[in-house]
C-alpha cells in the first residue's frame, strides 16, 4: 500500500488515505502487444472512482487504445508499459481529477451541471471545476448521462413492479373478503407493508435533505463571524428568494449526483476524533478570550486536517467546550454564537435534529453521572437562546427510540431515559405552543 499522492508525493507514514500499487503484466508480442493492470478495480476503489475512467486516463496520456470489461474486471492498455510508468500516469490523474485544489485530500465527488464537471470536497466544502480541456472529461460527460438514464430505467421498472404487486394484493383481498381469520391477517400485513413503505419513504425524503446540506458546505469558510448572530433569519431571507428556482435546480441537482465514485468516504476512525477533540480543547483552553469567529475557523481546520464531515463539527465543538458542570454554568449561551455559526455550513432543521443527538451523547455518555438529569435544562437552554425552534423538539418527542440523528454510543434505554427525563420540558413546551395557537385565534378573532 501506499499514499494517495498526485505530483507531490505524501511521505508522512500516518496518512489515513492509501491505495495499492500499479500491478501491470505485458501480454502477446509484435503488434498485438498489450498491457494488463492487474489490479484496476482495487486502486479505482481507492480511489473512489469508476474503473473505466481510471483506464481510459491511461489511454488518454499514453495516447493507446483502452478497454475494460466489468465482468471480468480485465483493463487493457495497448502497447508495453511498465508499472512505473503506469504509476507516474495514475499521479497525473490523482492530481487532476481526485484531489481537492483547495486542502488537498482525496475526498471528491463529481457534480456535473450544464455539461461543466466540478469537484465538491466533502472535507472543507471547495467547490472547483475540473479542466474542461482534458479529453478525459468527455468520457465522464458520457459515462455520467448513460447512468443516469439506466437508472431512470431501472426506477420505472422497481414502480411498475410495485404497482403489479399491488394489484395481485388488492385482488387476493377481495377473493378473501368473507375469509373470516384469513381476511383479517392479510388486512393486517398489508396494513404493516403500507406503514412500512410510508416509513421508507420519509427517510428517504430525510436522506436526500441531509445529502443536500452537506453539498452546501461550500460556502462553510465564509461570514462565520458576522453572520453567526443572524443566520437564521438571513437563511429564511435567501430560502424565500430562490423558491421560485428552487425546484428546477433541486432536479437538476439530482442528475448531477456522483457518476464515478463508487461510495462516500465514510470518516468512522474513532482515534481521529478523539485527537481532532483533544486539539480543540486545548486551543479553547489556550485562547480563553477566542471569539466566535476564531473558534469557528479553528474548528474548520482541525476538522478538515482530521478529515472530518461537516456533520461531525457540533459533536467535536459540544465535546470540547461542554464540561460536567455545562448545565449549571449555561454553556449554551456562552457558545451561543458558536452553535449558530455551525448551523450556516448545513441544512438547519437537520443541523438542529443533529444537535439534540449531540446534546443526548453528552448527557447518557460522556458526562453521564453529572449532566443526565440536566438533559432538560439544556433543551430549554437551547430553546432559550434560539439554537433549536420549538417545531424541532416537538417532532423530537413524538418519535420512540433512537433516531437517525442518535449517536452510536447512545443505546435505547439511554434514550427511553433521557425522554423520561424531557418529559415536563416537552409538556410544557407543547401547553406554551397550544396557548401561543389561542391568543392567535382571539387576536384574529377580535380584528374581524
Amino acid at each position: 500500500m501506499m499514499n494517495i499522492a498526485g505530483l507531490n508525493p505524501v511521505e508522512d507514514a500516518n496518512y489515513r488515505y492509501k491505495m495499492p500499487r500499479i500491478l501491470a503484466k505485458v501480454e502477446g508480442r509484435g503488434n498485438g502487444i498489450k498491457t494488463v493492470v492487474i489490479n484496476m478495480k482495487e486502486v479505482a476503489q481507492a480511489l473512489h472512482r469508476m474503473p473505466a475512467e481510471v483506464t481510459k486516463f491511461f489511454g488518454t496520456e499514453l495516447g493507446a487504445q483502452t478497454t475494460y470489461r466489468e465482468e471480468t474486471e480485465r483493463a487493457v492498455v495497448n502497447g508495453a508499459h511498465t508499472a512505473p510508468a503506469l504509476q507516474t500516469s495514475l499521479c497525473r490523474y490523482i492530481q487532476g481529477f481526485v484531489l481537492c485544489p483547495s486542502c488537498g485530500l482525496p475526498e471528491t465527488a463529481y457534480k456535473i451541471k450544464g455539461g461543466v464537471i466540478y469537484q465538491k470536497c466533502d472535507a472543507c466544502g471547495e467547490k472547483s471545476m475540473c479542466d474542461m480541456s482534458h479529453k478525459l472529461t468527455t468520457f465522464i460527460i458520457n459515462t455520467h448521462k448513460k447512468t443516469a438514464k439506466e437508472g431512470k430505467g431501472s426506477k420505472e421498472a422497481k414502480e411498475k413492479k410495485k404497482k403489479d404487486r399491488s394489484k395481485a394484493d388488492a385482488e387476493d383481498d377481495d377473493l378473501d373478503e368473507d375469509g373470516g381469520a384469513e381476511g383479517e391477517e392479510k388486512e393486517k400485513k398489508k396494513k404493516k407493508k403500507k406503514d412500512k413503505e410510508e416509513k421508507e419513504k420519509k427517510k428517504k425524503k430525510k436522506r436526500e435533505k441531509r445529502e443536500k446540506a452537506s453539498e452546501a458546505g461550500s460556502s462553510d469558510g465564509d461570514g462565520h463571524g458576522a453572520g453567526a448572530s443572524n443566520g437564521k433569519s438571513s437563511k429564511q431571507g435567501s430560502s424565500d428568494d430562490d423558491e421560485g428556482e428552487g425546484e428546477e435546480e433541486e432536479e437538476e441537482e439530482e442528475e448531477g449526483e456522483v457518476v464515478a465514485r463508487l461510495d462516500n468516504l465514510a470518516v468512522e476512525d474513532a482515534t481521529a476524533l478523539a485527537g481532532a477533540i483533544g486539539r480543540l480543547q486545548h486551543f479553547l483552553n489556550s485562547n480563553p478570550s477566542a471569539g466566535a469567529s476564531q473558534v469557528l475557523e479553528e474548528i474548520r481546520m482541525i476538522a478538515t486536517f482530521s478529515a472530518l464531515p461537516v456533520e461531525e463539527r457540533p459533536f467535536l465543538f459540544v465535546q470540547a467546550a461542554f464540561g460536567p458542570e455545562a448545565g449549571r454554568e449555561n454553556a449554551i449561551r456562552r457558545h451561543q454564537k458558536v452553535l449558530k455559526g455551525l448551523m450556516l455550513s448545513v441544512d438547519e432543521e437537520m443541523y438542529q435534529r443533529r444537535l439534540i443527538g449531540v446534546m443526548e451523547h453528552l448527557c447518557a455518555v460522556t458526562h453521564a453521572e453529572s449532566l443526565h438529569k440536566w438533559f432538560p435544562v439544556l433543551l430549554k437552554q437551547l430553546y432559550d437562546e434560539g439554537v433549536v425552534d420549538e417545531e424541532v423538539f416537538l417532532e423530537w418527542a413524538e418519535e420512540e427510540g433512537p433516531t437517525e440523528f442518535t449517536r452510536r454510543e447512545v443505546t435505547p434505554a439511554m434514550v427511553e431515559s433521557l425522554r423520561k427525563e424531557a418529559g415536563k420540558f416537552v409538556t410544557w413546551l407543547t401547553e406554551a405552543a397550544s396557548d401561543s395557537e389561542e391568543e392567535s385565534g382571539e387576536e384574529e378573532s377580535e380584528e374581524e
